[in-house]
């Protein structure tokens, strides 16, 4: 009901009625913006927490083969080490 100095009763139990229900539905709204306000928090704090696990650190697992891979660069790289810097006899790159 739209409230204007013209459209108020006269009686002042009828005013004072009116006067609560506006009072009660203050209350109602600002309850209900309470809990939009915590809805929000809690979204915001999960957009917080999916970002996290999505880009941020995480140690990478490798597997025992990959491990080994590793091992071979490691061994091919001190062995080209090893050929450049005079220290075995050269070899043929390639050999059959």
């Amino acid at each position: 009901m739209p409230l204007d100095i013209d459209s108020l009763p006269d009686d002042v139990e009828e005013l004072k009625r009116i006067i609560i229900l506006e009072k009660n539905k203050i209350i109602e709204y600002q309850e209900e913006l309470r809990i939009q306000k915590l809805k929000e928090f809690e979204h915001l704090d999960q957009i917080e927490r999916l970002k996290i696990q999505l880009f941020g650190r995480r140690t990478e697992k490798w597997s025992q083969i990959e491990k080994d891979q590793g091992f071979l660069f490691n061994e091919l790289e001190s062995s080209l080490k090893r050929r450049f810097s005079g220290t075995r006899r050269r070899e043929p790159f390639y050999s059959c």
